[in-house]
């Protein structure tokens, strides 16, 4: 799970029917759209999701929204993020 240190709230990723991805107040470790996995691509990862297979895509309104493209592309930097 991607749990935000701010909130609490988990990443979710079942937001109009599997396109966008959102923080949901309750983290729940049995539900697929709150689990994500870590594809990594040279020195960063595609975040893609458990219950969907789609990509966390960082290029909606023109770089201020995040959401989920259903087909990740390794050669996208949109679909591409570091860990610090």
């Amino acid at each position: 799970m991607i749990i935000s240190k701010a909130t609490g709230r988990a990443l979710d990723s079942g937001g109009a029917n599997g396109a966008e991805a959102y923080m949901h107040p309750q983290p729940m470790p049995h539900n697929n759209f709150h689990l994500w996995n870590l594809q990594k691509v040279g020195d960063s990862y595609m975040i893609i999701s458990k219950a969907t297979g789609r990509a966390l895509d960082s290029g909606g309104a023109n770089g201020e929204k995040v959401y989920m493209h259903p087909q990740p592309m390794s050669h996208n930097n949109f679909h591409l993020w570091k860990l610090i």
